[in-house]
């Protein structure tokens, strides 16, 4: 006879089993957890996320810096404005990284001017400008030395295209001037368009006034003649271009010369003048003659000579074949015979 079926007991037979199970499982998973966290700690077995570099600080701004563009006002200002002392618009200051290096101006001789437009007054020494107080610089160290050739109806062509030619030569910046701002015709036809005309011509250093028809003399040119005398630095007559200098008194007390067959009208026109003959030129300081059209090629050599310096002056004349016979007396560059007040 088979025993009876024990269903109470197989219950807990199989409960038993399951719980060994569950218990096994547990611990073999918390195994395998502790196993991955101790190769975690090893080095060298997992890859470190690297920290990301604190980010650079951005570079303070420096706050802009307002200044006066006359440097010998040198406050310092946070803001925009005008200058308290001379009534300038300040502008930003550039870093000084940024601003460039630059020579100093040479100091070529007067006449000497403000750097500041509008401030035109010449002086015969250097110093500081009495309106704003800037240093005086020389005016051919801010541009190039400029010769005006004046033209007429009637002018003689090698009075002052010799001339010309030479200054040219030399290197100076040469334009014609004209009472009226048409064409001219000189002596033989030759039609020309003057540069400028009287009242709108820029500064020059030089002043050329050639012969021609000088019987006619046009009393806007003998005018401006006289405004322009005491600001250059020589003024140049040629032939019967002397009658221009002389009626607009520019020769009063000094010796000089023109072509050979008007000595005599030429004493007439300037009887407190020295009026000789037998010269090819006469440099008298600021005011210069020559005797005939040639001649001109002398006088503008002189300036040139006592400009730029006796060896300039000969490689000019070598250039252009001139058979030039320079006075004895030493040159000095950039300096008149004689000194003229201003």
């Amino acid at each position: 006879m088979k025993p009876a079926f024990d269903r109470n007991r197989l219950d807990r037979l199989l409960i038993r089993r399951a719980s060994w199970f569950a218990a096994t499982f547990v611990v073999l998973t918390s195994a395998l957890a502790l196993l991955a966290i101790s190769l975690m700690a090893v080095p060298g077995t997992a890859q470190a996320t690297p920290a990301s570099p604190p980010a650079a600080a951005a570079p303070p701004v420096a706050a802009p810096e307002y200044v006066c563009p006359m440097a010998e006002h040198a406050q310092v200002f946070d803001h925009p404005g005008k200058c308290p002392l001379c009534g300038m618009d300040l502008v930003a200051r550039a870093p000084a990284d940024e601003l460039p290096t630059l020579p100093p101006l040479p100091d070529t001789g007067p006449p000497y001017i403000c750097p500041m437009d509008g401030h035109t007054q010449t002086y015969d020494h250097p110093g500081v400008c009495p309106i704003c107080h800037m240093p005086l610089v020389s005016r051919r160290a801010l541009r190039p030395h400029s010769v005006a050739v004046v033209v007429f109806d009637g002018v003689d062509i090698l009075d002052w295209t010799g001339a010309y030619e030479v200054f040219g030569q030399a290197g100076f910046r040469v334009f014609t001037v004209a009472p009226e701002k048409r064409p001219v015709t000189t002596a033989m036809n030759l039609k020309l368009m003057p540069d400028y005309p009287l009242g709108a011509a820029p500064p020059a250093d030089v002043v050329v006034v050639p012969g021609g028809a000088g019987h006619r003399l046009d009393r806007r040119i003998v005018d401006w003649l006289r405004q322009r005398a005491d600001h250059t630095d020589a003024m140049l007559g040629v032939s019967n271009g002397a009658f221009w200098l002389a009626r607009a008194g520019l020769l009063d007390g000094l010796e000089v010369t023109t072509t050979h067959g008007l000595l005599e009208a030429l004493r007439s026109a300037a009887p407190k003048a020295r009026v000789v003959g037998g010269r090819r030129a006469i440099d008298s300081g600021r005011v210069l003659t020559a005797s005939g059209a040639a001649a001109g090629l002398d006088g503008a050599l002189r300036i040139v000579d006592r400009t730029l310096g006796r060896q300039r002056a000969l490689d000019v004349a070598r250039q252009l074949a001139i058979d030039w016979q320079p006075e004895t007396r030493p040159s000095t560059p950039n300096a008149p015979s004689s000194p003229q007040p201003r």
